[in-house]
């Protein structure tokens, strides 16, 4: 999870610092009976920080304290007098929280920070100054909204010591976007909440707590919640306990926790959640998909994440867009090793993979274990099956594997099993008798596998036995994988090795995030382009060029000028904005709704030509075939033609690539050389 690490330190001192004693008032020792108890119940932290304790206490008073009791009621008001002498201090939320009585009583008489300073130690009582910090960051918010329904709404983001739910969230959106939206933006700048990475990928840790309903609890919490802070507030609340390092629970989801994306890391604002995919957001093809996407990526996900995962995460007209996201979130890799569940997709080194790592391992593990019970559950059902310990084990073993370790498809984001693997295994292993009425295996693959006559789908055929490649892997190598470097370093492969001499095959470069939650980096120096969301009705993207720093950071941005993505049109066909293509034997290109082509006369039979240009655009009209050839100068040709195109004589090159040869061999090079 990221941020895990910071946040779960932020909420440890504040457990450690919420011990709360009852603080009777003096003027109890005045009467006797049930008045007395009543009046011992009494705290002055619930009285001065909860107006709905105040009256609940002062009602059993009247209720059971005579009126004739003068003195008493006197110091019972001259009490409520002095604590109300500082209640306009925005501290006085924060009174309950010190481990001390007399830092209690100095924050209860306190009328600013100073005047709790020298009864209550910095150190000894870090909640209760974590408490007040945010209590003045809410001053400072909320005090800016014109409207006091915004105001009320933000002032709910700092009540609780817990990070502030999705609802509270969107009640500060509704009610100050419009008209305060100085103090959307202050309380986002605060709360600075981040999507969760996969939270599913750490259920396996829910089975490392020794309390039932805390492992319930645990696993509907990573299914349903969408950031590390929900995560780790559901948590606690729902009997998990304080996120104390000495939990197995807690260890192991700090264990799992990316200390390369750390909460602590600054933001970089200008960039947006996650400016490689904002990129991402103008493959949409609805207008729909494509203003939720720019406002998930940029600065706004947390209200509308939810709506654009529901509506076009699984559109098949978005495929475009979801490609590029996939490739963006997890970028395909060469190969995969090292996993010791799902070893079966070990040694496959000239195959794709999303996310071939050891939390992906895990979670299969995790998932075989949990549809052990008799469910599978999935985001759109769920699916009873029988005892798959004796069902076919080694293919649900496969499938969790599949779709943790995510074979890549050139055709398909989505990591979706074929259908008739689908119908086949649940036709063996699922309970009919648990099945609703209506369903069979057949209907439930129709929701579960991608649709279509020869749909885009993953194939477990290839994935039941081991790889043919176990001995011969290492013929093929792929330095830079996920795991090569860290989190903020761009991995590039080591070119400068001198033969003979032993040196690491990779270099791992300091760079800049494409923006808080992205896995993208660039190196130190180079200019990258950002996409801004615009608000201009003409304009559907504005950039941005900047810098990486040797700080790190994306600086000395420029504006770019406004480009309209609008799209072309041609004999009724939709061509989109940037594309290039050929009319007859032109190039063209479709740029801001408007074709521009070269200009050269075409040969006569124009219409066999086009059809040679569309197919292949090879140079000097080559046919389009393979039949490579080594020319003198140690380059392969894809034909004989494209030699013959690049200025070489027939005498000048032989049949067969040059790998097949070794072109230095008349003439070897010496040591050190190349």
């Amino acid at each position: 999870m990221d941020g895990m690490v910071a946040v779960i330190g932020v909420i440890l001192l504040a457990a450690l610092g919420s011990r709360v004693s009852a603080l009777a008032p003096t003027c109890c020792v005045q009467v006797t009976g049930s008045c007395r108890r009543s009046c011992e119940e009494m705290s002055l932290v619930d009285i001065s920080t909860s107006e709905d304790k105040r009256q609940e206490h002062l009602i059993n008073l009247n209720r059971l304290c005579s009126k004739l009791l003068v003195d008493f009621w006197k110091c019972m008001n001259e009490t409520l007098e002095e604590v109300d002498r500082g209640a306009e201090w925005v501290g006085r939320p924060c009174c309950s929280l010190p481990q001390t009585a007399s830092c209690r009583l100095a924050c209860l008489k306190a009328k600013s920070r100073f005047e709790v300073s020298h009864t209550c130690r910095h150190s000894d009582e870090i909640s209760f100054y974590f408490c007040i910090d945010r209590q003045e960051v809410g001053e400072s918010c909320c005090q800016q909204s014109r409207r006091p329904e915004c105001r009320k709404a933000c002032w709910e983001v700092f009540r609780s010591s817990m990070t502030p739910s999705k609802e509270i969230r969107e009640a500060v959106f509704n009610q100050c976007a419009q008209h305060s939206p100085q103090v959307l933006h202050c309380v986002r700048n605060y709360t600075h909440t981040t999507p969760a990475d996969n939270p599913t990928r750490n259920l396996h840790c829910c089975e490392q707590s020794s309390n039932r309903q805390c492992r319930v609890i645990c696993r509907e919490v990573l299914r349903t919640q969408t950031t590390d802070q929900e995560i780790i507030d559901s948590l606690i609340q729902g009997g998990c306990g304080p996120p104390l390092p000495h939990d197995e629970l807690w260890q192991c989801f700090l264990a799992n926790a990316d200390s390369s994306k750390s909460a602590l890391v600054p933001r970089v604002d200008h960039t947006g959640l996650d400016s490689a995919k904002l990129q991402c957001c103008y493959r949409a093809v609805t207008l729909t998909c494509q203003r939720l996407c720019l406002k998930t990526f940029s600065n706004e996900w947390a209200t509308t994440w939810d709506e654009f995962h529901r509506v076009c995460q699984y559109k098949p007209a978005e495929a475009d867009m979801l490609h590029c996201l996939a490739d963006a979130e997890e970028p395909c890799e060469l190969g995969c090793e090292g996993l010791s569940y799902c070893t079966n997709f070990n040694y496959r080194p000239i195959q794709l993979f999303r996310s071939c790592e050891v939390r992906a391992d895990r979670a299969a593990r995790s998932d075989v274990e949990l549809w052990r019970a008799g469910v599978i559950h999935l985001p759109v059902m769920d699916v009873p099956v029988l005892d798959i310990s004796t069902c076919y084990p080694e293919t649900w073993k496969t499938i969790a594997c599949v779709l943790q370790i995510k074979p890549c498809h050139q055709r398909s984001h989505a990591n979706m099993i074929c259908k008739s693997d689908c119908i086949d295994i649940l036709s063996k292993c699922v309970d009919y008798s648990r099945l609703p009425a209506g369903q069979t295996p057949t209907t439930l693959c129709e929701v579960l596998s991608p649709p279509g006559e020869d749909p885009p789908c993953v194939s477990l055929k290839p994935y039941l036995e081991e790889s043919i490649h176990v001995r011969v892997a290492a013929e093929v190598t792929h330095p830079c994988t996920s795991r090569a470097c860290n989190g903020t370093d761009v991995c590039v492969v080591n070119r400068e090795c001198s033969h003979g001499q032993p040196c690491f095959p990779h270099k791992c470069l300091s760079g800049c995030k494409l923006g808080e939650m992205s896995h993208l980096v660039v190196p130190k120096g180079s200019y990258v382009r950002i996409p801004e969301v615009s608000h201009e009705y003409h304009c559907q993207k504005e950039q941005q060029i900047c810098r990486c720093s040797s700080l790190g950071k994306l600086e000395a941005c420029v504006n770019l000028p406004c480009v309209n993505q609008k799209n072309c049109w041609l004999k009724g066909d939709k061509i989109p904005h940037n594309s290039h293509f050929y009319i007859d034997c032109n190039k063209c290109i479709c740029f801001s709704g408007e074709i521009v082509c070269s200009q050269r006369s075409c040969p006569d039979n124009t219409e066999m030509k086009q059809s040679t240009y569309m197919s292949t655009g090879l140079p000097c009209s080559c046919p389009n075939h393979y039949v490579p050839v080594c020319g003198i100068n140690g380059k392969t040709y894809p034909s004989a033609c494209l030699a013959r195109c690049a200025g070489l004589r027939d005498k000048q090159f032989d049949f067969g690539g040059c790998s097949s040869e070794d072109p230095c061999k008349p003439n070897p090079c010496h040591h050190h050389q190349k």
